[in-house]
């Protein structure tokens, strides 16, 4: 009998092809460095939130003097509101302030369709997506992208904080 439970014809294939695995390996380690070093900055940051009930500021719900079952999730209608601000051109005008996104994306801000080239521009950088996750919730996606280094963050979550209906 023969006992094929045993790694020792594995360790010996490996062994054998040890020097054919480091050089592949090397190979690629190179590779993947060289192909990282030739692509361009590219960020990307994205900002999941639920939409809160509104009921949730009734103060009979803080502290618990209710038997009332507390939803903390809104309804399609908070939802339909969110994305009405999230879409909005107040969201748009306060992030290309706050941002100063004129200088970022080095449009004059004085001329006649400066102000619709810099919309247009973050406009295609952002969108606030609704999705569905199961019938009761739904989230929101609110992805920035191509941004410098620090910035991704800033933009998709003051989108959310500053923003809320």
């Amino acid at each position: 009998m023969t006992n094929r439970d045993s790694l020792i014809g594995v360790f010996r294939t490996i062994y054998q092809w040890r020097k054919a695995i480091r050089n592949i390996c090397l190979i690629t380690l190179a590779g993947s460095i060289g192909l990282s070093l030739m692509l361009d900055d590219y960020f990307k940051a994205t900002t999941i939130f639920y939409p809160a009930s509104p009921e949730l500021a009734n103060p009979e719900l803080i502290f618990g003097y209710t038997s009332q079952v507390t939803q903390y999730f809104g309804s399609d209608r908070d939802l339909d509101r969110l994305d009405e601000i999230a879409n909005g051109s107040e969201v748009v005008d306060y992030m290309v302030k706050k941002f100063r996104l004129y200088e970022h994306y080095q449009i004059d801000s004085t001329s006649l369709k400066g102000q619709f080239k810099v919309q247009e521009h973050f406009r295609r950088l952002y969108s606030a997506q609704k999705t569905k996750t199961t019938p009761s919730n739904s989230l929101w996606k609110i992805p920035t992208r191509n941004l410098p280094p620090r910035w991704p963050m800033p933009p998709a979550t003051k989108s959310t904080i500053s923003h809320r209906g």
